[in-house]
């Protein structure tokens, strides 16, 4: 008797934070591994993309994820295309956590089917379904529809907050700008006044001795300074400085 194995790889979005993204890697991997092996599959190969939207097709490994698959596509500007290949896809199935790890567009319904051509099967691990299911059309527009719908509510929620906060005049820094501390268990800050003195050189050289964001950076580096990371400066890190709005009382 032969025993076909389904080959399974895994797909997933992590943060951009590198520590952070290493430890999510490390523990997908392990969980999936094992969740593969509890499903009869045997796991292959786990893609991810850091941190980008599921409202774009744009993704490289979920492009690669899709050619290794056995389906070509095209990119024009922010539109990428689709279609089936002559060549023989690495897996049988593609493990995601949610629908809104795929896509939450209309190019999702595009590709699920061209990968059924292939033979490529979607589970989607949260919600009990899989893209070989008979009715699976009519299942994933209604996912689809609802993820959508939840992410223009927080989009919303969201935005009703940044309107109420700035009508109150209230202002938090998600990472504190170099010259700026944050009160520990408050949404305050307080000026660091060894930084701040760096920010008020970096404005005088510029707008009063005319001097060039790499002369500057080479000046403070000079003296001793450093950047709030403990790094050496350079132009760009003088050039952020000096467009950044909030310097002068400004948030967009």
């Amino acid at each position: 008797m032969i025993t076909i194995t389904k080959r399974a790889v895994v797909y997933a979005r992590v943060s951009t934070d590198k520590e952070e993204q290493k430890t999510s890697l490390e523990l997908q991997k392990e969980y999936y591994t094992q969740y593969a092996i509890e499903r009869g599959f045997e796991f292959v190969k786990l893609y991810y993309d850091e941190g980008l939207s599921a409202t774009s097709s744009n993704r490289k490994n979920f492009l690669q994820m899709l050619y290794d698959a056995g389906l070509d596509y095209d990119i024009d500007g922010s539109i990428v295309t689709f279609k089936t290949s002559e060549r023989e896809p690495l897996f049988d199935w593609i493990i995601i956590k949610d629908v809104d790890r795929f896509a939450r567009n209309t190019d999702a319904i595009t590709i699920v089917r061209l990968l059924r051509d292939k033979n490529v099967y979607i589970e989607f691990e949260n919600l009990n379904f899989t893209t070989k299911d008979n009715d699976w059309e009519l299942r994933l527009n209604l996912f689809l529809t609802f993820a959508q719908q939840e992410s223009l509510d927080k989009s919303r929620k969201l935005k009703d907050s940044y309107l109420k906060r700035a009508k109150k005049g209230d202002f938090y820094m998600s990472v504190n700008l170099f010259g700026f501390g944050k009160v520990e268990g408050k949404k305050e800050h307080y000026i660091i006044e060894e930084e701040a003195k760096v920010v008020r050189m970096i404005f005088d050289y510029y707008t009063k001795d005319k001097i060039g964001s790499y002369e500057i950076a080479d000046i403070l580096n000079e003296q001793g300074y450093r950047t709030k990371q403990g790094r050496r400066w350079n132009g760009n890190n003088v050039l952020r400085v000096l467009r950044n709005e909030k310097y002068k009382g400004q948030v967009i």
